[in-house]
């Protein structure tokens, strides 16, 4: 115990007499202080250094995204570039094959003019049957071929129907009623149409004739062909079975 005392009294001497030790000196206090600050400082420096290394991650991370995002944009401007060259490639091709469609348009619409105009004509020189409708049928194809709205398709589909229409008349017989100019006189007579072959006629009272392509008239002709004509008509009605008969057919057009 005596020990202990000495020891300390000694310690307080010693600090006493310590260089630069004076009662109610501050220095130490402000050394803390200083010490203190210094601690501050290097947490805040820590802390500095941790937020610095923080946001140098993450534009690191930025940085590798906007390069991958910087490649994905180069491999997508590659495959851009090569579809826009095949897009041109193709509306080059396209506009090819739609100068081509015109030039076939127009060559069209000319070969159908010509078409209808020898329909036309043909019309002018053949027998005078169903003259209101084919006339009608005609009108209707000229103005179709001046109407804007319809395509060269439907122009070659509603003339090529016509021609199947005239053509088909070559093979029918056809038979009915129809007013006729006789000479000086008008009259109800039945009308046979063999084909194009020739038109024939019987009135009312019995006398028969036919149509002169040459002459473009109708020709009355002599009572011995009455009977030929019976046949024929009964025939064309099927009142009979079919037979073989004669009957004049006119001059044979060129």
């Amino acid at each position: 115990m005596v020990i202990k005392k000495s020891v300390m009294a000694g310690f307080l001497v010693l600090l006493l007499h310590a260089p630069g030790f004076v009662m109610g000196d501050s220095r130490p206090k402000a050394v803390m202080e200083e010490h203190e600050k210094g601690m501050e400082a290097e947490a805040g420096t820590q802390k500095a250094r941790e937020a610095w290394a923080r946001e140098r991650r993450e534009l690191l991370s930025r940085m590798e995204s906007l390069e991958e995002e910087n490649r994905r944009l180069g491999r997508d401007r590659d495959r851009l570039s090569r579809s826009r060259d095949h897009l041109e490639r193709d509306v080059a091709a396209i506009e090819r094959e739609l100068m081509e469609a015109r030039r076939l348009e127009d060559e069209l619409d000319g070969r159908l003019d010509e078409v209808l105009l020898r329909l036309e004509g043909s019309m002018a020189s053949d027998l005078p049957f169903l003259e209101e409708e084919r006339t009608q049928r005609l009108a209707m194809l000229q103005d179709l071929m001046v109407d804007p709205d319809a395509g060269p398709a439907e122009r070659l589909r509603r003339i090529m129907e016509a021609l199947r229409i005239e053509a088909d008349y070559g093979f029918t017989v056809e038979l009915g009623r129809i007013p006729l100019q006789l000479g000086q006189d008008e009259v109800l007579a039945q009308v046979l149409r063999l084909g194009r072959l020739g038109l024939f006629y019987r009135t009312g009272d019995g006398r028969v004739g036919y149509y002169d392509a040459g002459e473009k008239r109708w020709q009355p002709l002599e009572a011995s062909w009455d009977a030929s004509f019976a046949r024929a008509f009964d025939v064309a009605t099927r009142k009979r079975a079919p037979e073989l008969v004669t009957l004049p057919v006119g001059r044979i057009l060129p």
